[in-house]
């Protein structure tokens, strides 16, 4: 065991019991630790000895996390005590159960978009909330960034160069630049004073690697790589990620622009553009995954059924009708079911757009999960797999033609010749079978065509035909999944607060109606057409001198024109409304879920949920019409 932690162990005997190391950094050695007054799993901190003896170091050490110690924030690792003891200095930080964003990309490879959203918004949050008390964190990296086993939830630590931001000392050590290289920003680098903005940039790296599995510069040495990110733009992440939705790659390249003003203003703004891209992220309701199901099954036997007619057809001679009418029959039948389940998924409120967005899901799921499974060392040990696969199939293969074709040279009983062949002919169809299977083409082999013929025209023409009889007040609203995460609802929960469930329908519901709304306000501003700001359009009226006979005509003209710019202005300012009004009503819901994973999770109570469910309801009152 090393000094420092023999040291520690010494100084909070008693105290705490040191159970083992979880991890190093630049300016401590962190330990898993159990306060035996609480019976709590904590995460002590403490200062290299050879640190400690230095003062000013020292005191920083001590600033540090005093510093962080008055940060209190759902998505920031909390800071308990801090204590001197002669030459051990060390502070108790809360326990997070989980990994490190670092360790997540090692072990899985890249998150998927909806993942890396969630975990970028969740960190922005926490550094607005940090930027707002001054504290610029300076060394945003994924090993601070520890991603919670239970929720799921992302958590920032290690102020470990954290300092108020109107300080303009830089903070260094021996002379060199604080913070990890590849994910500071190009003023950080280059030595001037930063503000919030730079973490912002460090946090878009983050987001880079997270989605990427690699960073947006590589260099052999520190200086190069300084140089890459103060003069060098970083490449798009859709060029290296291809896919992701469109509003989070706008996002990351945005906190990736070398200059601070081209950035987010702030981590909050950052956090309000991802609401989109989270809130977007599509819950396929069952019953439109059901009929997902039955449709691509259905599909994939139809194909089926329709190549193996094909390839009898030319031998059939006489027989064409009966080979014909029975694959003929079979895609009738499938047809009239499939019909059938489309109308009845009309009835319940659902339609063409539905199943063509549960398809596209599945779709970003499957590369999402071939992205993982392809990539980096997995991508290297399934290659060296299928390579070995091939080898096998390659030799057993012509071994086995050979022992059945040779028999006659060899006056071998037929019985014997097939036992000695049949061996390597099922060790060469096993073997072709997984080299066949670990391919990235193999994983979408069995979806695809269905995909594709779903995701198309087709299904809006298939779904009109089979609504065809069917009236509008026929069709049901599309009832909320009661399966769904954020309405499973822990029993205590549940008693505490009965009227939650109906909470979060009418969430689903008003948020649902806010967006058809916006939709609307700015449907009607594109009808009024580019003049209607009256800035030089055909709209537009110019303020010429009159003559006497023309005096009335242009003060009605005037008047007419002063009426369309105060009604444009209306929409405008209903629109900027209700976008406010679905921004609020998303993150209090936001925090309700996050108080909910955090009862799941055995770390906060259900009344600890009453404030916020309060919150939401004001929240939906207001967005209701006329609210």
């Amino acid at each position: 065991m090393d000094s420092e932690i023999l040291a520690l162990q010494e100084a909070a005997r008693g105290r705490f019991s040191i159970e083992r190391e979880l991890g190093r950094g630049g300016m401590g050695v962190v330990v898993l630790a159990r306060d035996l007054a609480l019976d709590r799993a904590v995460a002590l901190k403490v200062l290299p000895v050879t640190l400690a003896r230095q003062p000013a170091l020292r005191e920083r050490f001590l600033r540090e996390a005093r510093t962080a110690a008055g940060l209190s924030h759902p998505n920031v690792v909390p800071i308990h005590a801090v204590e001197e003891h002669d030459d051990v200095v060390f502070f108790v930080m809360g326990y997070v159960d989980g990994e490190t964003l670092a360790r997540r990309v090692s072990r899985v490879g890249p998150l998927s978009p909806a993942d890396a959203t969630r975990l970028v918004q969740e960190v922005a949050w926490a550094l607005a909330y940090a930027h707002g008390r001054g504290i610029v964190h300076r060394d945003i990296k994924p090993d601070n960034i520890l991603i919670e086993r239970a929720t799921g939830r992302a958590l920032v630590t290690d102020f470990g160069i954290a300092r108020v931001a109107d300080a303009t000392r830089a903070l260094t050590i021996d002379g060199h630049v604080m913070g990890t290289a590849q994910f500071m920003s190009p003023e950080q680098a280059a030595g001037e004073k930063v503000d919030g903005r730079s973490d912002l940039y460090s946090l878009g790296v983050v987001a880079f690697l997270a989605l990427t599995g690699a960073l947006p510069f590589e260099a052999e040495s520190v200086t190069a790589l300084l140089a890459m990110q103060v003069t060098r733009p970083a490449p798009p992440v859709a060029s290296r990620r291809p896919g992701i939705p469109a509003r989070l790659a706008t996002a990351i390249d945005r906190c990736l622009a070398k200059q601070p003003d081209d950035r987010f203003p702030s981590a909050e703004a950052l956090a309000d553009a991802l609401t989109e891209v989270e809130t977007r992220t599509v819950d396929v309701p069952p019953q439109v995954r059901n009929f997902q199901r039955v449709a691509e099954q259905s599909t994939m036997m139809l194909f089926i059924v329709t190549v193996f007619s094909l390839v009898s057809l030319p031998g059939s001679g006489s027989r064409w009708p009966a080979i014909i009418g029975g694959p003929v029959g079979a895609i009738a039948a499938v047809l009239l079911d499939l019909g059938r389940r489309a109308r009845q998924l009309l009835i319940d409120g659902y339609g063409a757009g539905d199943v063509i967005r549960a398809f596209v899901v599945e779709r970003d799921a499957r590369e999402a999960e071939v992205a993982v499974m392809y990539s980096g060392k997995r991508q290297a040990r399934i290659a060296r797999m299928r390579r070995r696969a091939f080898i096998v199939a390659g030799t057993c293969m012509p071994l086995a033609i050979a022992l059945l074709f040779t028999r006659r040279l060899l006056h071998w009983p037929k019985p014997l010749s097939i036992g000695l062949a049949m061996p390597f002919y099922i060790a060469a169809i096993v073997a072709l079978i997984i080299g066949l299977n670990s391919s990235p083409k193999a994983e979408r082999r069995s979806w695809a065509f269905a995909g594709r013929l779903w995701r198309s025209g087709f299904t809006l023409f298939f779904f009109r035909l089979a609504g065809l009889g069917v009236r509008a007040e026929d069709r049901a609203a599309p009832s909320l999944d009661p399966t769904r995460a954020d309405v499973v609802l822990p029993d205590a929960v549940r008693r505490d607060l009965p009227e939650l469930p109906k909470l979060l329908e009418r969430y689903d519901a008003t948020l649902a109606a806010l967006r058809r709304r916006e939709e609307d306000v700015e449907r009607a501003l594109a009808e009024v057409g580019p003049g209607a700001a009256g800035d030089g359009g055909d709209g537009a009226w110019r303020a010429d001198t009159p003559s006497s006979a023309e005096g009335a005509g242009v003060t009605t003209r005037a008047v007419l024109l002063s009426r369309r710019l105060s009604l444009v202005s209306d929409l405008r300012s209903a629109l900027e409304l209700v976008r406010a009004q679905r921004t609020d009503v998303v993150a209090a819901h936001e925090n309700v879920r996050i108080q909910l994973a955090r009862v799941r999770a055995g770390i906060a109570r259900s009344a600890d949920l009453q404030p916020d469910a309060a919150t939401l309801q004001s929240m939906l009152d207001a967005a209701q019409p006329g609210g």
